[in-house]
């Protein structure tokens, strides 16, 4: 898959898949329907999903992984999203970005 580095104000290295911009870091209301569980759509390669990872098990937050280079449908959703990782669902809602353990936490059950 093709990646493209976004620098974003505050050094935030997000990456478009596909070739797809979206609009920045932020949150979709059309997230598929869940019970909490918390996904995180990423890549082995992806600077600013492994920091995600890192914070999301610092705060003791579980949380299952979707690789988009492996994973056809998930790499499909976060075109949909945007075209950038890191993506985490959490309860119906889509956070785009790797800076967004906060909302992740107060999104949680």
């Amino acid at each position: 898959m093709n990646a493209l580095p976004i620098l974003l104000v505050g050094g935030a290295a997000l990456f478009v898949i596909g070739g797809k911009r979206g609009g920045g870091d932020r949150e979709i209301a059309d997230a598929p329907a869940g019970s909490g569980d918390v996904v995180v759509y990423t890549a082995t390669w992806c600077g600013a999903c492994q920091s995600l990872k890192e914070g999301l098990e610092k705060a003791g937050i579980p949380f299952s992984e979707k690789d988009v280079d492996t994973d056809s449908k998930a790499a499909e959703f976060v075109k949909s999203s945007g075209g950038m990782i890191p993506v985490t669902t959490v309860n119906g809602k889509t956070f785009v970005g790797g800076n967004k353990l906060a909302a992740i936490k107060a999104a949680l059950p």
